[in-house]
This record gives C-alpha cells, structure tokens and sequence, in this order.
C-alpha cells in the first residue's frame, strides 16, 4: 500500500522544499536524456533503419523465364512450377491460375530468393487431357510491381496404363446404366469367379459369373448376369450386399438389405430390412429360387451387412439403425440349420453409439468371430471364441484398434478385416480427418498403425500367407489402386502401391479376393458411367 502525506504550508514558513523538488526533478535527464543539465540536450537524429536513406524501388514489372510442364505425355503428376526474373511474393498466386478445372492448389517458394514458383496440387491431373493454362497479371513481385500481362502454356497428359499386368473389363451398367453398387467377389472351389452387387437400373441385387478356366473374363461378353431377387414395380432391394461361399458345395451365401417400401401386405419398411439368400449349384449354373428370408425387420431399418460362412454356419454383421444415430447398433446374426426361416436365426445387439457398425467387417475362423466395426470417430474390433453361440455381450472381447489420437482425429471408416493362420488380425481403414489408407494388425492388443497412402477410400484386405493385398480408391483421384506387402507391413516403406483404373470416377465399392496368386477386384465406376468393373492381375 502506497503511504500518500498532504503537506499544508502556513504563511511565514519557509518553503525550503521547493529548490529540493526542483531538483530532484530535473536530475532525472528531463524525462530522455541520461546525463547534461537539465535535459536541454536534443535527442539524437536516428537513421532509417539499414543505415542511411532508403534507395529508390525498383518499378521494373517481373517476367515469366520458363513454365512447366511442357510437351506431351506429361504425367498426371507432375510439378506446376514457373520460374521468373524477380523474387516473387508468393501470396498473390492464390486464385492466380485458370486451366485447372476444379484441381485446387497452394503456391510455395521453391527456392530461396523465391522465383521459382510451385503450384502444389491437391489431387493429380487428369489422363490423355490437353491443358491451357493462363497466369493472371495479378501476380505481384516482392516490391509490389504486377506482372505485365498474363502468360499462357499448354500441355497435354498421358494416356492412362494400367500398373502391373491387370486387365479390366465391364460387366454391367452399359449404355449409362447405374449397375455394379456394394459389389463383393469371391472365388469358389473350382475357381470361378464370382460377383454379388446392387442395380439401381433394376432395382434388384444381381450375381454374375465367369469360369477363367474355360473363358476370359476380361471380356464382357463372357459373364453370365443373373437376378438374385427378381425386380418388381416400384420397389427396390438389395443394397449392401454381401457374399460368402460354402467352400464345399460352392453354395453361395448372400445377405442385403431393402431399399423402398414393398407392397401392402408384406413385411418390410422403407427403412431396409435386413435379407438372407442363397444360390445353389445347379450344373454349371446357379439355382437363386430360395426365397430370401428377412431375417431382421427392426423398426428403424439396417445398413452394412457383411456376410462369412464357417463350418455349416452363417453370421452376418451389420448397423442396426436407431431413431438417432446416437443409437445406432452394431448387430451380429447367426443361423447353423433352418436358415431358409426366420425362427433359425439368432440376433444379438452389440455395442451402441454414433453411426456404430457403419460400416463394418465380418470373418469367421477355426476359432472365433472376428468382427470390426466403426464407432462415434474411432475403429473398434471384437472376438467371440467358438464354440460359445456368440448371442451373448458377455461372449466377445473389445478392442480399441485406433481412436484418432484420444480424439483429434475421426477414423475407421471403409474398414476391412482379414484373420490369418495364426489368428492375427489385419485390418484397413480411412483416417477420414487426414484422407489417409491406414494399416494395423491386432492380436490381443493392437499395433501403432501406418500409412499405405495419403489418400485413402473404399478398401478390401486378404491375406494369402504372409503377404497382405489391399484394394482401395484413391479418394483424392478418383482412381482404383492395389497394395500388396510381402513382409513388414508395419513399415510404410514395405508397402508397393499400383493404379489399376484411372481415368474417370472409378473404384468405389471396392471389393478383393485371392487365388492361386491372382488378384481379382471388382468395383463401381461412377460419372457418366455407373457401371460394375472388374480387373485380374498377377502381381
């Protein structure tokens, strides 16, 4: 607390005080100067910073000396960069580039003095395209001055080659058809290939077939397309279907969902009842006169299903949507005998929350369930040991496989799930928060995961061995890719990746299977398209 004293003078009293005050006043330097009298000394005469007077600015505008790319068969992924006579001020280029269509980019220093200038894109340039690309004059040097006049360049890309020895072909979806949605591909005992998949044309999930033995399913014209539920007026069946096959009597095992309301007097809702099918072996055909069995009709619909077959046994794992997706479950169903009936089935509600089980991956072993699933911004995988019925929370054990770093950071989604001999589980998925294709393996506990790529989307993983394949879309290009790591696959480096389908809107829906060293993938394009693909190559 500061003391404060008034100080009263009386007529007589002498004012000694007063040259005192003066003094101490004045002994301070006269509020600037550190030593003289009285601080009557003027303040130095300070120079502009750098020392004496600024020189004039130079008012000459910059020149482009060169810009590239140039030429033709440029690859999609070359640098933008322009090189000038002048350090360049860098925050100017933002919005300073049309020819690029909707490729967004950032511009960066390249060098010190800043007059080479990258053009750092966000996804790749198109294939077999003829670019014009004009700079504006609103560019600006580091002195201020504006390029003279815009300059332009052109160069054309090249002509897209599939990576490896894939080939491609589509099966359905011609003439601008919307087929080939939720595809899934396995392969049976005596090697045909097989393809379940959603026609929105039709309104109906659909299976086609092809016998690489006898044919070459890289033509067309060689699968066989059949209904798996024929098409009716004004209803729609048979998203997010799902299939596995019976190994034994190459019965294929089926689960989707309904779309839109069925007729009065039917069960089912306009929010997707969960189906069961399947299609028997008949010659060289397939038998799909079963009728498919609903096999969960709750209130609010499904979403997601997946489907394994083990041992005379069929599970699916889907989302059981809630009245907000806050109660949203991930729901597993199993039926060893009676499965052409509802009462044959088992159904067990799992774990609660945001958007749980959307989506998610089934696959059944030797030895337990394996399933993982997305759940409020992190992926969750559990284990039910067999023989237990698994109809029970009490019978599966959870794991958090990767929740976004406490948080920060929303992944799991487009997740799939492969269990190898030794009961290790391998698992990718979309880090939705950073775009990354993302890798881990979870025994007991799981790994730190890696990237495979920086751009991640729809994925499928098999394990053959020891060597991991991934099929994924690249969601920033739009384009179908393949990974496959032979051994330290917690190494990014391990990791080889290849472009399988490019140009256009491809890859969606992705879905992989492995045999006898041969890769085949199946999946959606999109577009102008909207056709169901498939694509075979030996690694």
């Amino acid at each position: 607390m500061v003391e404060r004293r008034l100080f009263i003078f009386r007529p007589g009293q002498t004012l000694f005080i007063l040259p005192l005050l003066v003094a101490l006043l004045f002994g301070c330097g006269g509020g600037g100067g550190g030593g003289g009298s009285g601080g009557t000394n003027p303040p130095p005469n300070n120079p502009p910073p750098g020392g004496g007077n600024p020189a004039d600015p130079n008012t000459d505008p910059p020149s482009v000396v060169s810009a590239a790319p140039q030429g033709n068969s440029v690859s999609v992924s070359a640098f933008i960069e322009i090189t000038f006579d002048k350090s360049m001020d860098v925050a100017t280029f933002q919005g300073g580039l049309e020819g690029l269509g909707n490729i967004g980019y950032a511009a960066v220093c390249v060098d010190a003095d800043c007059k080479i200038i990258r053009l750092s894109r966000t996804t790749n340039l198109e294939y077999d395209f003829s670019y014009t690309l004009t700079l504006l004059a609103q560019v600006r040097d580091q002195e201020g001055n504006l390029l003279s006049s815009p300059y332009v360049w052109s160069f054309e890309t090249e002509v897209f080659v599939p990576d490896l020895s894939f080939a491609r072909t589509t099966i359905d979806g011609f003439d601008g058809k919307n087929s080939g949605e939720c595809t899934a591909i396995a392969v049976d005992s005596s090697g045909t290939v097989h393809i379940v998949y959603y026609s929105e044309e039709d309104g109906s999930p659909k299976h086609a077939f092809c016998s690489p033995n006898s044919e070459d399913c890289t033509i067309s014209g060689n699968w066989t397309v059949q209904f798996i539920e024929a098409p009716l007026a004004n209803e729609k069946r048979g998203r997010d279907i799902n299939l596995a096959i019976d190994m034994i009597t190459d019965t294929l095992h089926v689960s989707y969902r309904d779309v839109d309301p069925p007729k009065p007097g039917t069960l089912g809702d306009d929010k997707g009842v969960l189906k069961y099918t399947k299609g028997e072996k008949n010659g060289e055909d397939w038998d799909w006169s079963p009728v498919p069995v609903i096999v969960d009709d709750t209130e609010n619909g499904v979403t997601d299903t997946y489907i394994a077959f083990h041992a005379g046994s069929v599970h699916i794992s889907y989302r059981k949507v809630g009245a907000v997706s806050s109660n949203d479950v991930i729901a597993y169903a199993t039926c060893s005998s009676s499965c052409d009936s509802p009462g044959g089935w088992g159904i067990l509600d799992g774990e609660p929350g945001n958007h749980a089980g959307s989506p998610n991956h089934i696959v059944v072993t030797n030895s337990a369930v394996h399933i993982s699933y997305y759940l409020d911004g992190m992926i969750k995988y559990v284990t039910c040991s067999l023989p237990n019925d698994c109809l029970q929370l009490a019978d599966w054990t959870p794991i958090i496989v990767d929740d976004g770093e406490a948080g920060q950071f929303d992944v799991g989604t487009e997740n799939s799930l492969a269990v190898d001999n030794n009961g290790m589980a391998h698992l990718t998925y979309r880090d939705n928060t950073n775009g990354l294709l993302k890798y881990t393996r979870c025994q007991g506990s799981c790994e730190d995961p890696i990237a495979i790529d920086a751009a991640g989307g729809s994925s499928q993983i098999k394990v053959v061995g020891n060597v991991l394949h991934v099929s994924y879309r690249d969601d920033d290009n739009k384009d179908l890719k393949y990974a496959v790591c032979p051994s330290n696959c917690l190494v990014p480096e391990s990791w080889s990746t290849y472009t399988i389908d490019a140009p256009g809107e491809v890859g969606l829906d992705t879905y992989l299977a492995v045999d006898n060293g041969t890769v085949h993938i199946s999946y959606r394009a999109a577009g102008d398209a909207d056709d169901l693909r498939y694509a075979r190559g030996t690694p």
